[in-house]
C-alpha cells in the first residue's frame, strides 16, 4: 500500500455544481475558484404532540435564506445537532426509533434542514436543534 501527503494528491472531482478542487491538469480551467466566506444557520423545531398538531414522529422540515451571490458555489456542513423527546419542559426517557438530521439546497438561496426523531410509535413531542454552516466558493 503507498500513500501519499495531500498536498501532493492530484484529485479533480466535483463537489458541488461549478465547483472543483484545484490541481494541476485541471482541465476545466477552473484554478481560480476559492473560498469566499461562510455562513452559519441555526434551525429549531419543536413539536409539541396531540391531536391538534403535528405528529412529531413524521419528518419535518425548514428553510432559512442564505447569502449566495452570483457565481458562486455553496457547500453545506452540519456542524451540531440535538433531539430530545420533551413532555411539557422536562426531557422524557423514549426508546428511539429514528434520529436524523440533513441539510439540503433550495433555489435560488435557501438552505434546508430536515429532522426526524421518533419513538417507536412516532407520537411523542420533540424538540430538535441543528446548526449548520454554509462555506461559499467563488
Amino acid at each position: 500500500m503507498t500513500t501519499q501527503k495531500l498536498t501532493d494528491a492530484k484529485v479533480i472531482e466535483h463537489l458541488a455544481p461549478g465547483l472543483f478542487i484545484p490541481g494541476e491538469g485541471d482541465p476545466t480551467g477552473r484554478l481560480n475558484a476559492g473560498f469566499t466566506g461562510f455562513q452559519v444557520v441555526n434551525f429549531f423545531f419543536d413539536a409539541p404532540g396531540g391531536p391538534d398538531h403535528l405528529l412529531p414522529g413524521g419528518p419535518q422540515s425548514q428553510r432559512k435564506p442564505i447569502d449566495l451571490q452570483p457565481g458562486d458555489s455553496v457547500v453545506f456542513a452540519l456542524m451540531a445537532f440535538s433531539g430530545a423527546f420533551i413532555s411539557g419542559a422536562n426531557l422524557t426517557n423514549r426508546p428511539l426509533g429514528q434520529m436524523k438530521a440533513e441539510l439540503s439546497f433550495a433555489p435560488p438561496n435557501f438552505m434546508v434542514c430536515g429532522i426526524r426523531l421518533s419513538d417507536a410509535n412516532g407520537d411523542d413531542a420533540i424538540q430538535f436543534y441543528v446548526n449548520g454552516v454554509a462555506l461559499f466558493f467563488h
